[in-house]
Order: C-alpha cells, then sequence, then structure tokens
C-alpha cells in the first residue's frame, strides 16, 4: 500500500496557524485596523494551494498513521504559539481530539473494510 503523507494537511493547518498569528497581531491594541488586513494578503494569495490541499487531504486523513499524527501535533505545538497560554492550549488539545477522532474513525472502516490485519 502506498502511503499518502501528510502534505496537504499541513498546508490546511499551517493556513490556519498563520491566519491565527496575523488576526493575534492585528488585535493586539483590542481592534483590527484596515491597515493591519494588509498583514493577511500572504494568507490570502495561498487559497488557491489550501483549495487544492482541501480536495486532496481526504485521502491523508484515510491513511494517517500514529507516526504522522505525532507529526501533526509537533506541526502545530511549533507553529503556534499566542500570548493567552489557556486559549493556546485549549486550541491545541481540541487539534488533538480532532486527530483522535480521525484515527478512530479511519480504524473502524479498515476493520469493517476488512484491511485491518
Amino acid at each position: 500500500m502506498e502511503k499518502v503523507g501528510i502534505g496537504n494537511i499541513q498546508i490546511i493547518v499551517g493556513f490556519g496557524l498563520s491566519m491565527a498569528k496575523e488576526l493575534q497581531k492585528g488585535l493586539e491594541d483590542g481592534k483590527l485596523q484596515f491597515g493591519e488586513i494588509i498583514g493577511f494578503a500572504d494568507n490570502l494569495a495561498s487559497i488557491p494551494n489550501v483549495v487544492q490541499a482541501v480536495q486532496k487531504a481526504p485521502a491523508e486523513f484515510l491513511d494517517l498513521t500514529a507516526q504522522e499524527q505525532e507529526q501533526l501535533k509537533k506541526f502545530v505545538q511549533d507553529g503556534f504559539d499566542i500570548e493567552n497560554n489557556k486559549v493556546e492550549l485549549a486550541i491545541e488539545e481540541s487539534f488533538y481530539f480532532a486527530l483522535s477522532g480521525v484515527r478512530y474513525a479511519t480504524t473502524m472502516a479498515r476493520i469493517f473494510t476488512k484491511k485491518a490485519a
């Protein structure tokens, strides 16, 4: 069985992390100013790549291994740092919970499609 990898998932998650960082910077003074929207330009320019990644990501989720899940966790930890540690922890834990759900779903799919060892 050919491994699919996690590149498209990383593109999607990276886009979300980058948008969150820009939003945090823009809201440091409590409000988002029009001039601060320019910081989102790189993110907005990457939307076509994100759309393509979203179309390819389901195959990656279905092929996700425990090792790849750990890589994604590290990717989020390394790329996501906001000043409010409680909020950061809550977001990271939510991401890990979602990965657990994906792992459960893919395990069940493998069992019921007779792909399980």
